[in-house]
C-alpha cells in the first residue's frame, strides 16, 4: 500500500513540474513567468532562488513586507530571517490576481484555499492535465477522480493539494518530509485539521 502510494505521490509531482511555469501566473495566455522557468535541467531556480515563485511561498505573517518591499522580503527570506514554517499559511493559498497586500487582518480566512495557483494544480490531479486552465476534460483515459470515484472535496485532498503545489514550486529535487525548517508532513495536517 505504502509503495502505491508513493509512487501516485511521485507521478504527481513528477508531471506538475513541468507545467509550474505555466500553472503559477495569474493570465497565463497574458504572460508568462519572468524570469523563464526550464522544464528541464536543475530546479535550483525554482522556489526562494526565483523572485515571483517566492511571492507564492511567502509566509502570510510577512505579506505586508512582501506587498511594500519584494526585493527585501526575498532577501530575508533567503538569508532565514523570515521563517518558513508549516504553522504558517502561504500566500498563493488565496484568491487574488496580484500578489500584493491583500488579506483581510478582520477576517484572515476569507478566500482561503481558492489560489488561483492552488486550483489549477488541483485540477491537474484530480479532473486531469486538459482541465488545469479552465479547460472541458479532453482526455482520453479517466481523471483520478472519476477513476476513485470521488464526488466531492475533502479536507484531505485540499491538504494534499496544497502539499504537492507547495512542494511543485520548491527548489527540492527529491522528495523530503522536510524542505529546510518547512515541514510538510505538518503542513498536511495543518491544513486538514483547519478545514
Amino acid at each position: 500500500m505504502n509503495k502505491v502510494i508513493s509512487g501516485a505521490h511521485s507521478d504527481d509531482a513528477t508531471c506538475l513540474k513541468v507545467h509550474v511555469r505555466v500553472y503559477a501566473v495569474p493570465h497565463p495566455l497574458k504572460t508568462g513567468l519572468e524570469p523563464l522557468l526550464s522544464t528541464t535541467g536543475t530546479r535550483s531556480v525554482f522556489g526562494l532562488n526565483h523572485p515571483f515563485l517566492t511571492k507564492l511561498l511567502c509566509p502570510s505573517s510577512a505579506q505586508k513586507d512582501c506587498a511594500s518591499n519584494p526585493e527585501r522580503t526575498h532577501q530575508d527570506l533567503l538569508e532565514g530571517k523570515i521563517a518558513m514554517t508549516a504553522n504558517d499559511l502561504l500566500l498563493f493559498l488565496w484568491s487574488r490576481d496580484t500578489l500584493g497586500c491583500n488579506i483581510d487582518d478582520e477576517n484572515e480566512y476569507e478566500d482561503l484555499f481558492q489560489g488561483y495557483y492552488l486550483e489549477r494544480v488541483m485540477r491537474h490531479i484530480f479532473t486531469g492535465l486538459s482541465t488545469a486552465l479552465g479547460e472541458v476534460l479532453q482526455s482520453t483515459r479517466p481523471p483520478n477522480a472519476i477513476l476513485h470515484q470521488m464526488t466531492t472535496v475533502e479536507a484531505e485532498h485540499i491538504a494534499y493539494g496544497c502539499l504537492q503545489a507547495c512542494y511543485a514550486i520548491s527548489s527540492w529535487t527529491k522528495w523530503a518530509e522536510t524542505d529546510g525548517t518547512f515541514n510538510y508532513h505538518t503542513f498536511y495536517y495543518n491544513i486538514v485539521n483547519m478545514i
